[in-house]
């Protein structure tokens, strides 16, 4: 079974993360798509982190819509800061006959280099890489133009209270706003 494995904090998960699942799946080889939710990034110190029951269940919320992709609480048992290379072993060690793809924004391919243990993870594994920003270095195929959207930028437009309709998935936005998430 061939898996792509989306990393992220989701912190929101948004339309363009859908998007580009989706997009994966229709344009290689994949079967699935895992979410896998990262408690905390080790190379996102600077913002604050939603937590991360909260951000599964909205992830799970907004998944199960779709029959190829899910949702992983992986890194939920393993030390924090926890290392992609890390989760990589342990989702080997645990499914060795699947076949697993990274799936990484264009950002994060760029600073690849600077992860622990990068080689490991470029020799063993296919990485799939989506555009991010304004580089137009298309890795993937889609017939369809990427949303241009961050999770960040979605958290300062709810915290300056602008709408966000359309940019995260429709069955997670009222709650968003009527529980308040990233507001303060």
């Amino acid at each position: 079974m061939n898996i792509g494995l989306f990393f992220g904090t989701f912190n929101p998960v948004h339309n363009g993360h859908i998007q580009i699942a989706l997009s994966i799946l229709k344009s290689h080889s994949i079967e699935y798509v895992w979410f896998i939710l990262s408690p905390k990034s080790p190379l996102k110190t600077n913002h604050i982190i939603l937590d991360k029951n909260i951000r599964y269940d909205l992830l799970k919320k907004t998944t199960d819509k779709y029959k190829r992709l899910c949702v992983s609480k992986i890194e939920f048992d393993l030390s924090t800061p926890n290392y992609t290379y890390v989760t990589l072993m342990k989702l080997k060690e645990k499914f060795p006959k699947y076949k697993f793809a990274v799936i990484m924004g264009e950002d994060n391919y760029s600073n690849l280099v600077n992860w622990k243990k990068n080689d490991f993870i470029k020799k063993n594994f296919e990485i799939i890489v989506y555009p991010r920003g304004k580089n137009k270095n298309r890795k993937i195929s889609s017939n369809n133009e990427l949303i241009s959207i961050s999770s960040s930028q979605i958290r300062s437009m709810i915290k300056n209270g602008k709408n966000i309709n359309g940019l995260v998935p429709d069955c997670i936005e009222k709650e968003i706003i009527e529980k308040k998430y990233y507001s303060k």
